[in-house]
C-alpha cells in the first residue's frame, strides 16, 4: 500500500499536460518561422544534422524529470509491514448535571464550564475505552452511546449546557438507571459510571439505583462540582435564579455523592482547580480490568521520497547529455 505524506504536491502534476503542450506549440511555431522565411531546399541543408529524434528523447526525459520531482516531494511512503494492535479497556458513562445549578460560580469559571474542562482532559488521556454521555436535570436522556470516537465525545461535552433539559431538579437516580440500561452486559467488559453533579438531589432513589447497579457490578464514580457553602445562580445580565420571588441557593451535596460511590466501591472527588480529578478518575479507571474492546490492523510506512529524487536527477542529467548531441558535427575533410 501506498500513501502519500504532502500530497499536495501532487496538485502539480497538473503543470505536466501544460509543459508538454508548451513543448509541442513551440516546436510547431520553429517550423512555421523556418517555412516563412527560408526555401525548402535551405531548411533542408540547414536541418540537415538536426536530430529530431533525439529532441523528443530529450524532451521525454525533461517531462518524465518533473513527474519523478514532483512525487519525491509529496514522499510516497510504501507500507511494509501490518500488526494487529488490540485495544483493551473498559465501558464508561459519563452522567453529565446540566441543571441550572451548575451554572453557580462558587469555583471559576463556574461549576459546568469547570466540569467540562476536567472531563475533556480526562478523555485526552484515555486509551482504548468506550465512553458514553448521558445529560441529566430533571429527567435524564442519551446523549451519545457507548463509542471509542473520543473526537465526537470531546464535541458532546463541550456543547453541554443548562437548556438541553426543560424538566429541572437533579434527579441522579434517574440518570444511573439510564446509564445501566444503556450498557451492553452481553459482553465481559467492566463497566463504570462517572457522576458530574453538585448533588443537590431532589429523588429519593439515587442511593437505591446505586445498590441496584452494584448487583451488576457496574462501579460509580462521582465529581462534586462547588462549595459546600450556599450561594446564588445567576442566569445572566447580573440576575440570579428566583422561586417565589426569593433568590435560590445551591451548594454541593458531598455526602450524598459519597455515599453512591461507597455502595459500588466507588471513589468520591471533590472538584477544584487542580488536576487532582483527573489523576484519581484515571488511577481507579486503571485498576478496573481492561477487556479487549476491538483490534486495529497498525501499517508501517517506510518513506520512498529518495527514490524519486534520484530518479528526477538521472531523467535530468540525461537529457543535458542528449541535448549537447543534437546536431551532429561534420566530419572534416
Amino acid at each position: 500500500m501506498i500513501i502519500f505524506e504532502n500530497s499536495q504536491y501532487l496538485l502539480f502534476l497538473w503543470t505536466i499536460p501544460l509543459i508538454v503542450t508548451i513543448i509541442l506549440v513551440n516546436k510547431k511555431f520553429q517550423k512555421k518561422r523556418l517555412e516563412k522565411f527560408s526555401s525548402a531546399k535551405l531548411i533542408k541543408k540547414l536541418t540537415g544534422n538536426y536530430s529530431s529524434k533525439k529532441v523528443k528523447i530529450r524532451n521525454t526525459l525533461i517531462v518524465f524529470s518533473f513527474i519523478s520531482l514532483i512525487l519525491g516531494l509529496a514522499n510516497p511512503k510504501i507500507g511494509t509491514k501490518v500488526e494487529e494492535v488490540k485495544i483493551e479497556g473498559i465501558d464508561l458513562f459519563i452522567a453529565f448535571d446540566v441543571s441550572k445549578s451548575m451554572l453557580a460560580e462558587d469555583i471559576s469559571p463556574n461549576r459546568i464550564k469547570k466540569a467540562k474542562i476536567t472531563l475533556l482532559k480526562l478523555i485526552d488521556k484515555l486509551r482504548g475505552d468506550r465512553i458514553g454521555v448521558v445529560i441529566f436535570a430533571g429527567e435524564s436522556f442519551l446523549e451519545m452511546p457507548l463509542t471509542t470516537d473520543y473526537s465526537a465525545a470531546k464535541i458532546f461535552i463541550s456543547n453541554l449546557n443548562t437548556e438541553m433539559v426543560e424538566v429541572q431538579g437533579t434527579e441522579i437516580g434517574s440518570a444511573i438507571d439510564l446509564c445501566v440500561k444503556s450498557f451492553d452486559f452481553d459482553n465481559n467488559h467492566d463497566k463504570a459510571i462517572i457522576i458530574v453533579t453538585d448533588g443537590e438531589n431532589h429523588d429519593q432513589n439515587a442511593i437505591e439505583r446505586s445498590k441496584e447497579a452494584n448487583k451488576k457490578n457496574v462501579k460509580i464514580l462521582t465529581i462534586g462540582v462547588g462549595e459546600t457553602e450556599p450561594t446564588l445562580i445567576p442566569i445572566g445580565n447580573k440576575k440570579y435564579l428566583q422561586h417565589n420571588k426569593k433568590s435560590v441557593t445551591t451548594k454541593l451535596n458531598e455526602d450524598l455523592l459519597k455515599e453512591i460511590a461507597k455502595v459500588t466501591s466507588g471513589i468520591y472527588i471533590r472538584e477544584d482547580n487542580s488536576n487532582f480529578a483527573i489523576t484519581k478518575l484515571l488511577d481507579k479507571i486503571k485498576q478496573m480490568e481492561q477487556k479487549e474492546i476491538s483490534s486495529q490492523k497498525i501499517t508501517e510506512y517506510e518513506d520512498r521520497f529518495q527514490w524519486f529524487f534520484t530518479a528526477g536527477l538521472v531523467f535530468l542529467l540525461i537529457s543535458l547529455l542528449v541535448t549537447s548531441n543534437i546536431k551532429k558535427t561534420s566530419s572534416n575533410k
